[in-house]
C-alpha cells in the first residue's frame, strides 16, 4: 500500500511543475494526507493474520460480484455466510480450488445419498462439490454445488475415495488426508451419518424441489377434496410409499400387505381422520393393499420422481417400505416415520453390507 502511495507522487509532481507556487501549497497537504491514509491501511492489513487476511480479501472480491448469500466452506472446515459470486467456487489459502466430485450410480434415491455424503465429506475437508449440470440432482433440485456440463471429464483424473459398504458408515478422512487435493467419491454411501453434520443444509437443498409448485397444487387439491366434499375439518395427510418394481426380483423381502395395514392402523389410532396419500410403481397392487375403509388417494404413476418425492415429504407423516427413494421421502418429512424393518434376508450378501443403526435414524419407528 505504501508503494502505491508513492506511485502517486510523480503524478502529483507533474501538476506542480505546471502550476503556480500557490497551487503547490494546496496540493502538497493532499499528497501528505493520501500517504498517511495509505500508511494506516497498510498497518491494519498487515496486523491481520495471514489466513484471516486471505479470507477477508476473497470475501471482498465476492461481495463486489454479486449480492445473494450462500454458504462457503472455509479452509478450516467451518461454514461462513458470504456473498455469492458468478462461478461459485472456493479459494483456499493458496488461491487453489479443491473439489469433491460424487460419482452418481443408479436412480434418484441413490444419487441423493451420493450427493449428500459427498457434501458432508466436502464440508469436513474444506472443499466444494462439483457436479454435472445434466445430473438428476441438478435437474430436480436447487443445490449448493458448482455445476459444469463437462464435470465427468473434469473429475476423471481425481483420486478416488470408495465406500466399501453400501449401508455401513465408514468414517472418511478422519486423519485429514487429502485435504489439499481434489477427490472423487464412488459407492452408495447409504448412511445418514455421512451428512449428519450438515443435516439441515441437506434438507434445505433437497426441499428446494424445482417442481415444488406442482406438488403443492396436488396437495391443495387433496386437502380441498376432504375438507369440502367429505366435510372433514380436521385431518392429517399420511404419505405412503409402496416400493415394488425392481425390488420384486431383488435379494430382499418386499413389505407385505399386513405391514401397511399395521402401519396405517398405528396412525389411525393416534391421529384424527388420517388421509393416506399413496405413491407406488404398482398402483394396482397398492390399491389391493390399502383397505377400502381408509380414506386414501393414489398418485398417478405417470408423475415424475421429484413430484411424488415432494408430495410425500410434505405430508404430515409417512409410511415407507424399502428402498432409497422412500428413505429420502421419510428423511425430508417433518413428522413421524414408520418403516418396514424385516426387508433384509438374514445371512444374505445384502445383510453383510448393512448396519441397521447406520442406515435408519434412531427416531424412526420400525414395524
Amino acid at each position: 500500500m505504501l508503494v502505491g502511495a508513492y506511485m502517486l507522487s510523480p503524478h502529483v509532481h507533474s501538476l506542480r511543475l505546471s502550476n503556480s507556487a500557490h497551487s503547490v501549497c494546496c496540493v502538497l497537504p493532499l499528497v501528505l494526507l493520501l500517504q498517511y491514509l495509505c500508511f494506516r491501511m497498510n498497518l491494519i492489513i498487515t496486523n491481520i493474520p495471514l489466513r484471516q487476511r486471505q479470507a477477508t480479501i476473497d470475501i471482498n472480491i465476492f461481495e463486489a460480484m454479486s449480492s445473494s448469500t450462500i454458504t462457503q466452506f472455509q479452509p478450516n472446515g467451518h461454514q461462513t455466510s458470504i456473498m455469492k459470486w458468478q462461478n461459485s467456487s472456493i479459494i483456499n489459502d493458496f488461491g487453489k480450488k479443491y473439489y469433491v466430485c460424487p460419482t452418481f450410480i443408479g436412480r434418484l434415491g441413490n444419487n441423493m445419498f451420493q450427493y449428500a455424503a459427498s457434501y458432508g465429506i466436502a464440508f469436513d475437508n474444506g472443499k466444494r462439490l462439483l457436479i454435472a449440470k445434466q445430473s438428476l440432482i441438478a435437474t430436480y433440485f436447487q443445490v449448493d454445488a458448482n455445476m459444469t456440463e463437462d464435470a465427468l471429464q473434469q473429475c476423471s483424473t481425481f483420486p478416488v475415495y470408495t465406500s466399501p459398504n453400501w449401508g455401513i458408515y465408514n468414517p472418511p478422512f478422519s486423519d485429514g488426508i487429502l485435504k489439499n487435493d481434489n477427490i472423487r467419491t464412488e459407492g452408495y454411501f447409504q448412511s445418514y451419518k455421512y451428512f449428519l453434520q450438515v443435516k439441515e443444509s441437506i434438507k434445505k437443498q433437497f426441499l428446494s424441489f424445482k417442481g415444488r409448485t406442482k406438488a403443492l397444487n396436488i396437495l391443495d387439491k387433496i386437502r380441498k377434496k376432504f375438507s369440502v366434499k367429505e366435510e372433514m375439518t380436521n385431518f392429517s395427510l399420511i404419505g405412503v410409499h409402496i416400493r415394488r418394481g425392481d425390488k420384486v426380483y431383488a435379494n430382499n423381502r418386499l413389505a407385505p400387505k399386513e405391514y401397511f395395514i399395521q402401519a396405517m392402523g398405528y396412525f389411525t389410532s393416534k391421529y384424527e381422520n388420517p388421509v393416506f396419500v399413496v405413491s407406488s410403481e404398482d398402483i394396482k397392487w397398492a390399491r389391493n393393499a390399502v383397505p377400502s375403509y381408509y380414506n386414501a388417494v393414489f398418485l398417478s404413476q405417470s408423475s415424475t420422481p421429484d413430484i411424488d418425492l415432494a408430495i410425500l415429504s410434505m405430508c404430515d407423516h409417512i409410511i415407507i417400505s424399502v428402498g432409497s427413494y422412500g428413505w429420502w421421502a421419510a428423511y425430508l418429512n417433518r413428522g413421524e416415520v414408520v418403516y418396514y424393518k424385516s426387508w433384509i434376508i438374514s445371512g444374505s450378501d445384502l445383510d453383510k453390507d448393512f448396519k441397521h443403526e447406520d442406515y435408519y435414524p434412531p427416531e424412526w419407528i420400525p414395524m
